[in-house]
């Protein structure tokens, strides 16, 4: 768990600071909430600082203590288990000697079994079947003289004293943690309990290591004369004694012993890192990365936390170091056969179930692109095991790609010319008294005859709007850095563009001006608004356009427009074509867009004065479109706005 520490925040409409923390997932249930706000009731930075640590240090305590409880409550339920299906078998067939006998020549032959491979068929499964039991050869006992001796071993004994390799296979097992070993016994025991069986559950593990120390302990007629008899060769002797409490057996945060590939910590690392570098399972790792991010990537950290949750779902929240390149690529093939924005009913189905139903409906799956967001949530988790904490090595996803995860070339389509005629002759636009606010209307109108992107348009301040050598422009430009800062302490998203080719000075358009939208800025300034477009509201991502762009495109389809691919940036494709219908440079169209050149001869002497930005902006014309009419709409508007208040 990362415990760096927690610095205070401020909203922007407070004066006192508030400690805010994220509660890890695996705590959320016995809290019962995801996030802890508190109000720390002072406005002093040195007192709130006091204060965080202070309310930092109890939250851990419990933490800590809820998972201490879950172990005692999660070894007491194993044992429960355990001990019941023991007790159920030796009724059934007349005593515990008969069963513990039965179950040790079992566990000879699994180990025999998991020795070169363990594979579907071993579980009784079909072939090809996924599970997370599946994870590869035995951990230890690699060596071929080792394998031929345990197996010659097992042959000799068969006859004569077959619970003896029975034995040293259950505390081989039990001295590397292979619970795997108690898969047939336990699956049972589970089952009797109304439970599943998963060998990634701290559950599993607990209830397959009392079950093998009951094995071990148990007191056969016979068993020291025959130990006596047949002495088991040193090199095949269980590696290491386990004497941990029973309800310690297992813990999510403490990992099987480190394979070589990993790097050994250090206390240097720690003192560097922090609590960080503690992380080992998955989850753990990807929380550690996402505390590490600025606040405008939250949208990113909640997308790769999807793919996070479907990993685990599918294989466990592992140590890292146990995950695989195998892993990853069933993964990636686990996403391509996900359904793409199911049925409720559809959704809430286990991963495996969800794949089943949309192969038998043929339902449509996730796109090439989503694969690749998904798969790229995982490579960069494992990339951050790598550096910094140097949990593994070599991250195995590294080389795991997704063929299609490229999207085509914008798929939207930009609007005919019928349809911006249908659009802008409406009585949506050309009646001042419309259903239309302000600010949907200045978007629909500035949409075609810019090409600005919404979200370009929905962070416009007043001031980014401005007057050179009588030339009227607006200025897409991030905040100061003064600004960006504030944001951040207060847990905002900074205003930033798709990419750096978006920054970029964009003239207005005459009919724009003759409309009166300099009128309208020269308003909002007066007002003192914040955002030229005050009204819209920001969503958890900071994103200010979302919930206008739907509204906005709900009533275009009522206008007969129904093409799914023709959305709000279609305007921006609209833009785009009518500047090739012009003599237009495509360089300076992809200035006046924000595209990025795509040649590297465009990127010499990049950038173009703002007189010919001018003229080219107004070569932009709409054939179909009866721009008189918006205008006096718009000139309307404007008039039914102004009031003494302004003056």
């Amino acid at each position: 768990m990362n415990t760096r520490l927690v610095s205070p925040w401020k909203r922007p409409n407070s004066s006192f600071f508030w400690f805010r923390m994220v509660v890890p997932p695996r705590y959320r249930a016995a809290v019962g909430k995801r996030e802890i706000k508190q109000s720390l009731q002072t406005a002093d930075i040195g007192e709130a600082r006091r204060l965080c640590a202070i309310n930092q240090s109890k939250w851990l305590a419990r933490f800590e203590a809820i998972d201490a409880n879950i172990e005692v409550d999660a070894g007491r339920r194993a044992r429960e288990i355990v001990n019941s299906h023991f007790q159920a078998e030796s009724e059934r067939h007349g005593g515990l000697d008969k069963v513990v006998s039965y179950e040790l020549e079992c566990a000879a032959v699994t180990e025999k079994a998991m020795i070169p491979c363990l594979c579907a068929e071993d579980l009784g499964l079909p072939p090809g079947t996924s599970h997370p039991l599946l994870d590869g050869s035995y951990p230890h006992y690699l060596e071929k003289e080792e394998r031929d001796a345990i197996f010659l071993r097992q042959a000799q004994l068969r006859g004569t004293a077959a619970i003896l390799p029975g034995l040293e296979a259950v505390k081989r097992a039990r001295s590397i943690e292979a619970w795997h070993i108690a898969t047939n016994f336990l699956s049972d025991a589970l089952e009797a309990a109304g439970l599943e069986i998963d060998a990634d559950e701290r559950l599993f593990a607990i209830a397959a290591e009392h079950y093998l120390r009951r094995l071990a302990e148990h007191p056969l007629p016979d068993l020291e004369s025959l130990k006596t008899a047949f002495p088991l060769p040193a090199f095949i002797q269980p590696t290491a004694s386990t004497t941990r409490k029973e309800y310690e057996t297992v813990k999510r945060t403490s990992p099987r012993a480190v394979p070589e590939t990993t790097i050994p910590n250090s206390e240097l690392r720690e003192r560097i890192l922090g609590q960080t570098g503690n992380a080992r399972t998955l989850s753990e790792v990807f929380e550690a990365w996402t505390a590490e991010q600025p606040s405008e990537s939250r949208k990113l950290c909640d997308e790769w936390g999807v793919a996070i949750r479907r990993f685990i779902e599918l294989f466990g929240d592992r140590d890292v170091s146990q995950i695989t390149t195998d892993m990853i690529v069933d993964y990636r093939e686990a996403m391509r056969r996900l359904p793409s924005r199911p049925r409720r009913a559809v959704g809430q189905l286990p991963l495996l179930e969800q794949i089943d139903v949309a192969r038998r409906d043929g339902l449509r799956c996730l796109s090439g692109a989503t694969v690749g967001k998904l798969v790229s949530g995982i490579r960069v988790t494992l990339a951050y095991a790598c550096d910094p904490l140097r949990l593994i090595s070599t991250n195995p996803a590294a080389a795991v790609s997704v063929t299609d995860a490229t999207s085509d070339t914008d798929a939207r389509l930009a609007f005919e010319p019928d349809e911006l005629a249908s659009i802008y002759s409406s009585s949506l636009i050309t009646d001042p008294e419309s259903k239309l606010s302000d600010t949907e209307f200045w978007l629909l109108v500035l949409a075609p005859l810019t090409g600005f992107r919404i979200e370009e348009m929905a962070k416009l301040r007043p001031h980014n709007i401005r007057c050179e050598r009588g030339i009227w422009y607006v200025r897409i430009e991030r905040d100061s850095r003064r600004k960006r800062r504030e944001q951040t302490d207060a847990g905002e998203a900074s205003k930033r563009s798709k990419t750096r080719a978006a920054y970029r000075d964009v003239p207005i358009h005459w009919i724009l001006v003759e409309a009166g939208f300099v009128t309208f800025v020269e308003n909002q300034r007066k007002r003192e608004r914040e955002w030229l477009f005050n009204d819209l509201v920001a969503d958890q991502y900071g994103n200010r356009s979302k919930a206008v762009s739907r509204r906005l495109i709900r009533r275009i389809r009522k206008l007969g427009i129904e093409d799914e691919e023709k959305v709000f940036h279609s305007f921006r494709h609209s833009m785009k074509r009518a500047c090739r219908h012009t003599s237009m440079k495509e360089e300076i169209a992809d200035l006046l867009t924000g595209h990025a050149p795509v040649s590297v001869g465009r990127k010499y002497g990049a950038g173009a004065a703002l007189d010919v930005l001018h003229e080219c902006v107004n070569m932009i014309e709409y054939d179909t479109v009866c721009w008189d009419r918006v205008i006096s709409a718009a000139k309307q508007r404007q008039a039914k706005q102004l009031s003494p208040s302004l003056a």
